[in-house]
């Protein structure tokens, strides 16, 4: 199940944009968007709308934006299982297979819930090929696409960050449809 080839860094980085903000966050995101242009044009360009829409936020200004965005927002929730299954059986059935797999692919659970979209992606980089597909077919690609729809029309920067994430997983692991 784990996969050990695949560079880290641009899942790392995405996976640290999605965790609260902490000191030296604006000069990550700026890094992060300098390694997309190498991999991922559309990825970059999203993550540039979303620099310059933050230029001018202090680290307090990060925080409170993130917190506003995916702290106080149902919808735009960081957990997976939220997405996909709401507060039911099912989701706790969920967090309890994202432990046992960031166990075995030895991913240090943050102080987020086990199925929180840092941890997934970390899990995608890890996951061989074949398993890292399913998991973004079966539970993380459906769980952006409700975040993304969930933003759209809306003036939140974070939005790009969403769609940055999507479109860069979107051509490592293909286009998910749904009938």
């Amino acid at each position: 199940m784990v996969c050990t080839l695949k560079s880290s860094s641009v899942y790392e980085q995405l996976a640290t944009i999605l965790t609260y903000p902490r000191a030296g966050y604006g000069e990550h995101c700026r890094n992060c968007a300098s390694a997309l242009v190498e991999t991922n044009p559309l990825a970059a360009k999203e993550m540039e709308h979303f620099l310059e829409k933050v230029k001018s936020l202090s680290l307090h200004g990060f925080q409170e934006l993130f917190t506003r965005t995916f702290d106080l927002n149902p919808s735009c929730v960081l957990e997976l299982g939220w997405h996909l299954f709401g507060e039911t059986y099912e989701r706790g059935s969920f967090m309890v297979k994202m432990r046992k797999m960031l166990a075995v692919l030895g991913i240090e659970e943050s102080g987020e819930l086990a199925d929180h979209f840092s941890h997934a992606l970390l899990a995608l980089h890890r996951l061989t090929p074949t398993h890292s597909a399913d998991f973004w077919r079966v539970n993380v690609q459906p769980a952006l696409k409700k975040m993304m729809d969930a933003m759209e029309g809306k003036e939140n920067p974070y939005k790009h960050v969403i769609a940055a994430i999507h479109a860069f997983l979107q051509a490592r692991h293909g286009e998910v449809t749904h009938e």
